[in-house]
């Protein structure tokens, strides 16, 4: 059975806003998992103990252990911790540390410029992988998060 009337005329609104409607719920969805993303890159970086080399740091008492390569990078000062961020442009998301990002998209807000260094290796550094992690530890609820956030951006 079929009823005109006032429903309809909303079902009409939300059908005629549905594109922007999903473009709102996209951003949304990104915002959310790069949240989400900054959190968990945070807790592999300051959660311990790392199993890498010990030693003394130039003019501090307490001894520091570093990162064995595959772990996440140790926390010395916390400023990796810090400079990890999103931004987001258009329909592209960029999930780095400030400083790391080049061209257009660079940002200058004294990020520290050894993030993709760590993250990926070098030809002396071994990979301690911590944004690469993050990212495929939210590859399966990117998803969820996107529907989720187009649902609630259409149904609103």
């Amino acid at each position: 059975m079929i009823t005109q009337g006032r429903n309809n005329q909303a079902i009409e609104l939300q059908i005629r806003n549905a594109p922007e409607n999903a473009a709102r719920g996209v951003r949304r969805g990104f915002h959310r998992l790069g949240n989400l993303e900054v959190i968990h890159s945070r807790k592999l970086i300051r959660k311990g103990p790392k199993t890498g080399r010990l030693y003394r740091i130039k003019g501090r008492k307490r001894m520091h252990r570093a990162s064995a390569p595959g772990q996440a990078p140790a926390n010395l000062t916390g400023s990796l911790a810090r400079s990890i961020g999103y931004n987001i442009y258009g329909n592209e998301m960029v999930f780095a540390t400030r400083g790391d990002e080049s061209g257009p998209k660079k940002q200058a807000n004294g990020g520290v410029p050894y993030g993709n260094w760590l993250d990926g290796g070098t030809r002396r550094i071994k990979p301690r992988p911590f944004l690469s992690a993050t990212a495929n530890h939210f590859d399966n609820q990117a998803e969820t998060i996107f529907n989720d956030g187009i649902l609630e951006t259409i149904t609103e």
